[in-house]
């Protein structure tokens, strides 16, 4: 956005880093303005020179040296045609790409849940893998009495690991994000309760995050599995820095208004780094440490949204740390 508002000349720096870069001016209307004076300033000297010349012959030179600087001048501005067709053709072929690439959206988006939840699946893995062993060793032992309620305590935890097993499975189920794209009327609060109800997603590391869901509910025509993965990726950030910064009784909030068909969604954490606050939307912003982080949910969230007449903001709201942390979903149209 910046670099659209900027005019030939500016310098525009990048916050990370020390390059920076002066925007240049399009080449087409430069040649073109170059042309216009080249005319001007050639063919109305030549006229002038023209009627100052008395000797026949000099005026005949004149004649056709206007009529070749004349010939080369409609050749250029042919050129700058072609050039400006060409430039017209790679535009619509960009947005034509553009569109063709927002259909891998839900695909990135499921990505990204994918890779915060491997780590959890490789843990619960594991603890399947004990409970197991335990059991089996105790038959294995000689002379061993049965304690079946150290068993069925064994057998207990593979049942609720094996349960969330299952869940993760939903949740990276990338194809039935792409391919279940219907529109369907839902309650969004009541969907969102459903969604989380024993979410993984709530659980980081050594930490378990409180999610606290109020508000006037209201209807909302979705994609399922869009709207899913919006609030999952949401949800994933806030866990995130809720347990990088050791935030005690870390809190998620998801506030619904049915007055202006908005929701609210916010953390008590530190809120976002003033660094990034106005490019948090932005395709590869991210303040996370590298190998961490991609900085595409956010981007992915707003793409999403769109599909569904939506967008996002950060409001101007400022917590205790002094930095911005409301996120403000709109809805718009039938």
């Amino acid at each position: 956005e910046k670099r659209d508002k900027a005019l030939p000349g500016d310098e525009l720096s990048l916050k990370r880093g020390n390059i920076s870069f002066i925007k240049k001016e399009d080449p087409n209307i430069e040649a073109n303005r170059t042309l216009q004076s080249v005319r001007v300033e050639v063919v109305e000297n030549l006229n002038d020179l023209n009627t100052d010349i008395q000797m026949k012959e000099n005026q005949i030179k004149v004649k056709k040296l206007k009529k070749t600087i004349e010939e080369k001048l409609t050749d250029l501005n042919r050129n700058l045609v072609e050039i400006r067709n060409v430039k017209d053709k790679r535009r619509v072929q960009i947005e034509s790409e553009k569109k063709y690439i927002s259909k891998f959206y839900p695909v990135i988006g499921a990505t990204i849940v994918a890779e915060t939840l491997a780590h959890e699946i490789i843990r619960l893995s594991n603890n399947i893998k004990y409970s197991s062993m335990e059991i089996r060793s105790l038959f294995n032992r000689d002379n061993a009495s049965i304690d079946k309620e150290w068993i069925l305590n064994h057998l207990s935890l593979i049942d609720s690991n094996t349960k969330f097993l299952t869940r993760y499975a939903t949740l990276l189920d990338v194809n039935s994000y792409s391919k279940r794209r219907r529109y369907e009327t839902e309650d969004l609060k009541k969907h969102l309760i459903q969604v989380f109800e024993n979410s993984p997603l709530l659980k980081y590391k050594d930490i378990s995050v409180n999610l606290r869901i109020t508000g006037t509910r209201f209807e909302k025509k979705i994609i399922k599995e869009g709207i899913n993965i919006i609030f999952e990726n949401l949800i994933i950030n806030s866990v995130y820095w809720l347990e990088r910064m050791k935030v005690k009784d870390p809190t998620v909030y998801i506030n619904f208004n049915s007055e202006d068909n908005s929701i609210r969604v916010w953390d008590n954490g530190f809120g976002i780094h003033s660094d990034i606050s106005d490019e948090l939307f932005e395709p590869f912003m991210t303040n996370k440490p590298d190998g961490e982080g991609r900085g595409m949910g956010l981007f992915i969230v707003r793409e999403l949204l769109k599909e569904i007449d939506g967008d996002i903001s950060l409001t101007q709201q400022k917590n205790q740390h002094g930095n911005r942390y409301i996120f403000q979903i709109l809805f718009q149209g039938e």
